[in-house]
């Protein structure tokens, strides 16, 4: 009501009363709150169902002007609404992750734009049965609204019941996220003591329970209301109940009593009572979900209306359902669910066929759309269902599913649909195509490697047979895509290019656009098999194709992948050009997403360059703007740079801070990269000031399976222990063993991996262990790489925190060049300055008093000055670590420190 979001998830087993007491807020709530109520089904799978059929409606509703109130993002909500079916995949993209998230911005913007006119309250009731769209949803409406409620008053509760699930369940994986946000809390419901339970019974209107038979009731169930109400019940059928002395007591104990194990058994015992043709019409209304009417059971069933009629008012006399605006509903999902199990397995298909037809008619004649509906009846149907109406039906399904971005169903029902397809003469081989290539896009986009590659590969053998060029053109470049997105493929590694050179040569000089694609998924190929050269070859190509065909789309794409093999190539000012560029393009293909790609790296570049003010103010943008598009993975890219520029100031307590932020946001988007680089600033930051374990902690978090990374591969786990040498080198128990091994097995990797802009920290962290070890040969080689580096421009490390100057400094200290040592630290020192690198402006004080002293002959009083100013700052900044170190050598040059 004042105006903080707050989330409150509600668990509990079947028949605690999570539903009745969602109700009972719901009824005392009255004017003051806007409620909106959903609740997920059980039965089927209906992508985004408890949006759409509880919350959305109202909103939109309730806001009116839905432009007005939302401006561009009122067309999603309005295409959500009407499931609309895409009439094609069109010539270049189909839709994308980012299409999705889209979507999901535009609802959470309609949410809290309702919150902020009135207080406004969401409930999710039976979430363990949600489809992972919606749960994918529900996890980023909430992000939002707390991301929100940093700048603005959103007065918004959102509510979700569940019953406890599996660790595997995807319920869990979204708890587990929301509980990261300050805004969630539990809230648990007790069981019922005895005077609860004593309320309930009298509520029934059986009489006065007596305190023996309540704490027989009690003991019995355990304290479960619904339990206890099939429990009192079953006891009165059993005649174990009796009226003595105005009172009810029980004959027997809660021991002698044999009660079913859990409510669904208890149920099914009171429904033994109820007559058989009301049995066989609960089992039909069971297969029709959350609620239904006497006419349709009849039409399904086959029986006449007046007497499925009376069956129901046999199951309402019992309690089993309830009449609701004209419409039955199970008096509990247990009911339905009990109901739904009674009729044996050849029977249920039967019945799933029949439901499906009258289904079909009924949408013929209301125009009301029930396509999920429908194709759930007829899988659920198998070989009762005519193939053809199944191959038909299930498509429309995955079809809608498909432009919903709900792509876990879209590739169960395509597949379905590939599959009827198969054994159906009367599918064209065309149709057949297209179904495998969307079930493997499908399963692309839902990360599932297996199927989505082999599903692409039956899409390319049949768009083959019929001559489609194109349809082998774009399913080869998606199955490309495909193969270095979803598959392990370890870096340097060359993915066969050859059947999509040949497909889009065959192409000729047609279709322009979709050639532009092409290239520029090959120029990634190429980037990912650390071939720069090639790389920016192809995204030349594609760049071309762009101007020409005037698609500043392909531009910005290709002008990205450009941009990364010129990283590769430690060319940063052409890098930083291009990302500029591909900023330009998007905004002017008005793809805000693909334009936030370009200002999320961007600021990395200008880090790398040691240009702080820039990269800081860049950041900024970046961080606001990824915010507007509620891009949280991007948020996390952004903060990298923030932590950077911290670091490299010394404000130590803001990298704690940004660092926070980043594993926020990591949380929010499941997004890893970013921590690749603020948890190892971090660990900087806490080693510069001496503390070791702390430092530990940060780089554990990197290397523990599932807390950054699903399972962290060979590439992580080697920086991390990179990491863990300088920490053991601050600390001073680095041993020379130690040292000489991390040397050569460094110099291994380097010379593998070639010289770019990812690994000049571990060439920085080679020359500083390898000096520290007096590994000349070792250091030398990588300080050509550094002294590379540093010619392209490249500054800082953006990660751990080293200036490039400075430890090409060490390293001609090392190899006794003291020229060009000197003038390495002289540079280091004017950068230091003018960028404000506190930290790094004392090492290179220090580090010049040092090779002063190691020189043996020059300017001792300026080494002593430089020595001063080093300790001053260590000082300053609490950089322990460096203070002991100087004043080492504060004694060897027989001076004091002040």
């Amino acid at each position: 009501m004042q105006g903080q979001p707050r989330v409150v998830v509600l668990p509990g087993e079947p028949g605690i009363g999570k539903t009745r007491f969602l109700r009972q807020v719901e009824s005392t709530s009255g004017d003051t709150l806007c409620f909106h109520y959903s609740r997920c089904r059980e039965e089927m799978s209906l992508p985004y169902f408890p949006f759409i059929e509880g919350i959305l409606g109202p909103i939109v509703e309730a806001l009116g002007d839905l432009d007005g109130a939302l401006g561009e993002d009122a067309e999603p909500i309005r295409q959500l609404l009407r499931q609309q079916r895409p009439e094609g995949l069109g010539a270049v993209r189909a839709p994308t992750e980012r299409d999705r998230y889209r979507l999901f911005a535009a609802v959470s913007h309609a949410v809290i734009a309702e919150a902020q006119t009135r207080p406004t309250v969401l409930v999710f009731d039976d979430l363990h049965w949600a489809d992972r769209p919606s749960l994918d949803l529900l996890r980023h409406l909430v992000f939002a609204a707390a991301d929100a409620a940093e700048r603005e008053s959103v007065a918004l509760m959102i509510v979700g019941a569940y019953r406890p699930v599996a660790a595997e369940h995807p319920l869990d994986g979204v708890l587990a996220s929301l509980h990261g946000e300050q805004i969630c809390q539990t809230l648990v419901l007790p069981e019922f003591d005895e005077a609860d339970t004593a309320d309930l019974i009298q509520s029934l209107h059986l009489g006065r329970p007596s305190g023996q038979l309540v704490a027989t009731v009690v003991e019995a169930t355990g304290g479960n209301p619904l339990f206890a109400e099939e429990a009192l019940r079953q006891l009165m059928r059993e005649g174990a109940v009796q009226e003595r002395g105005g009172e009810l007591v029980t004959t027997a104990s809660a021991q002698d009593v044999r009660f079913p194990e859990h409510v669904a058994g208890a149920i099914a015992a009171r429904m033994q009572g109820l007559s058989e043709g009301c049995r066989s019409a609960l089992s039909v209304a069971a297969l029709l979900g959350g609620s239904f009417t006497t006419e349709v059971v009849a039409r399904i069933s086959g029986e006449d209306a007046a007497g499925i009629e009376s069956f129901f008012g046999e199951a309402e006399a019992q309690g089993l359902l309830r009449r609701e605006d004209g419409a039955l509903r199970f008096a509990h999902p247990l009911v339905q669910h009990v109901s739904f199990a009674a009729p044996h397995a050849e029977q249920r298909s039967q019945r799933h066929r029949r439901v499906a037809e009258v289904l079909e008619a009924l949408s013929a004649a209301d125009g009301r759309d029930r396509c999920f509906e429908i194709a759930h009846h007829l899988v659920a149907a198998g070989d009762a269902a005519d193939p053809v109406r199944a191959v038909a039906g299930v498509r429309l399904a995955a079809d809608r599913a498909f432009a919903m971005y709900a792509w876990g169903e879209a590739a169960r029902y395509y597949e379905i649909a590939a599959s009827a397809a198969q054994q159906s003469d009367q599918v064209s081989l065309a149709e057949r195509a297209e179904l495998h290539y969307r079930t493997a896009y499908s399963h692309h986009r839902d990360r599932h490697p297996g199927p989505c590659l082999a599903h692409y590969d039956l899409a390319v053998e049949a768009y083959r047979a019929i001559g489609d060029l194109h349809g082998v053109a774009q399913t080869l470049a998606d199955l490309t895509r495909a193969q270095f997105e979803l598959v392990p493929v370890p870096y340097g590694t060359l993915i066969d290019v050859q059947p999509l050179e040949e497909a889009v040569s065959a192409l000729g000089e047609s279709e322009p656009q979709l050639r532009g694609r092409i290239w520029e998924t090959i120029g990634e190929v190429y980037w990912t098999a650390r071939q720069p050269e090639k790389a920016r070859s192809m995204s030349e190509l594609a760049v071309r194709i762009g101007v020409e065909t005037d698609d500043a789309q392909l531009c910005a794409y290709a002008r990205l992948g450009m941009a990364l093999a010129q990283l590769q190539q430690l060319d940063l000012r052409a890098a930083l050009e291009r990302y500029e560029a591909a900023q330009v393009d998007a905004a002017r293909a008005q793809d805000p997403w693909l334009e936030a790609q370009a200002l999320q790296r961007r600021p990395l570049v200008l880090t790398w360059m040691g240009r702080l003010d820039e990269a800081e103010a860049a950041a900024t943008e970046s961080t606001e703007f990824s915010r507007r598009l509620q891009d949280w993975s991007g948020c996390s890219l952004s903060s990298t740079t923030s932590n950077a520029v911290a670091l490299a100031r010394g404000a130590f307590a803001a990298v704690e801070q940004h660092a926070g932020e980043g594993m926020r946001m990591l949380r929010r988007s499941s997004y890893p990269w970013g921590a690749l680089l603020f948890l190892p600033a971090l660990a900087a930051a806490r080693a510069l000031r001496g503390e070791w374990a702390a430092a530990e902690d940060a780089i554990t978090l990197l290397e523990e399976p599932g807390r950054v990374f699903p399972e962290p591969g060979a590439s992580v786990r080697f920086v991390s222990w990179v990491y863990r040498q300088l920490i053991a080198l601050y600390a001073d128990r680095l041993e020379v063993a130690h040292a000489a091994q991390f040397a050569q097995t460094v110099q291994s990797v380097l010379r593998d991996a070639g010289s770019d802009i990812n690994t000049i920290v571990c060439a920085c962290a080679l020359v500083e262990i390898g000096a520290a070890g007096g590994e000349i040969a070792i250091v030398a080689a990588a300080a050509a790489s550094l002294n590379e580096a540093a010619a392209r421009e490249a500054v800082l490390c953006n990660s751990w925190s080293f200036l490039v100057p400075r430890v090409c400094g060490v390293a001609a200290t090392l190899g006794r060049r003291w020229d060009d040592a000197e003038e390495r630290f002289d540079e280091a020192i004017r950068l230091a300055e003018s960028q404000g690198m506190r930290p790094e402006l004392g090492r290179s004080y220090l580090d010049s008093a040092r090779m002063v002293v190691a020189r043996g002959a020059g300017d001792r009083a300026g080494a002593i000055d430089r020595l001063q100013r080093a300790a001053a700052i260590f000082h300053e900044l609490d950089m322990s670590p460096f203070l002991r170190q100087a004043a080492s050598l504060a004694k060897l040059l027989q001076t004091p420190l002040p």
